[in-house]
């Protein structure tokens, strides 16, 4: 997992994008966000992978919490910035330690 947006409180706990890719003829990105408990900043829970448009080079450039919705920025290719707005609920977790 690689870094993606700054982590922000949100419900007394850290929540922030991360990133992994997989090598193909186009580099392939998969989002995750992760969960840290706000004192000892350990992780807590992860959701399931995602990519926010398609399978291919995606970036989160920033992210926010409004409404009870997660508001993702993302540049697809380096150019043609957009935000995604995706209600919370939508995106489910697991538990690290369950």
């Amino acid at each position: 997992m690689r870094g993606s947006s700054p982590f922000i409180e949100y419900n007394g706990e850290l929540f922030g994008v991360t990133h992994f890719s997989e090598d193909a003829m186009t580099r392939r990105y998969f989002h995750m966000l992760v969960v840290l408990d706000k004192l000892t900043c350990e992780p807590i829970r992860y959701s399931k992978p995602f990519v926010f448009d398609k399978v291919g080079i995606e970036f989160c450039i920033g992210f926010d919490v409004r409404d009870d919705k997660y508001r993702f920025w993302i540049s697809r290719f380096d150019r043609d910035p957009v935000l995604f707005e995706v209600d919370a609920h939508i995106i489910s977790f697991v538990n690290i330690y369950e």
